[in-house]
């Protein structure tokens, strides 16, 4: 039986390359479009932001990818990225769901970072979203160490170009 694949935000840049690859693998691949419609053959709606919905619909798949974009707002963030790791956490738990968490280093300070920059670079955000982003990886981090879900974060200082091979070498 082949594992199935859920991107969650696959209509934006890194969410396209995420389908994209994994269909070059011949994976059984599932793209969500938050609350929106696209042409994909295994086009799936799910409401991030809806717990219930979240859990339900995700029942079933063994990877999912979160390469969501949310409106880029300091508001809209602190409204929606917290709602949202709690909802897949959720699912993740529930449904034994592997998870790959496309983020940021919004939250580790102004450039330039310290070479080499690894987990152990201190978090300094100097931004609302930088406040947000490291709240919502504290929690999906904590699950981690809990033993509660299995993942990882795979982080870039800004948009993700058009080859993610790193994310799904280390996510298979």
């Amino acid at each position: 039986m082949t594992e199935k694949h859920l991107v969650f935000g696959a209509r934006g840049a890194v969410g396209r390359e995420i389908v994209k690859q994994l269909e070059e693998k011949n994976s059984d691949v599932y793209a969500q479009y938050f609350r929106s419609t696209s042409s994909h053959e295994n086009e799936i709606q799910i409401d991030l932001l809806d717990k219930s919905d979240t859990v339900k619909k995700s029942e079933g798949f063994a990877y999912v990818y979160l390469a969501v974009g949310f409106p880029y707002s300091s508001k809209s963030w602190k409204k929606s990225w917290p709602l949202a790791m709690q909802n897949i956490v959720k699912a993740a738990e529930v449904n034994g769901l592997r998870l790959i968490f496309l983020d940021n280093i919004y939250m580790y300070g102004h450039s330039p970072l310290p070479i080499p920059f690894d987990e152990e670079t201190g978090q300094n955000p100097p931004s609302q979203k930088g406040l947000v982003r490291k709240e919502v990886a504290g929690l999906f981090m904590q699950k981690i160490e809990e033993n509660k879900i299995q993942g990882l974060i795979a982080r870039a200082p800004d948009f993700f170009g058009p080859r993610l091979y790193f994310v799904l070498h280390y996510a298979a």
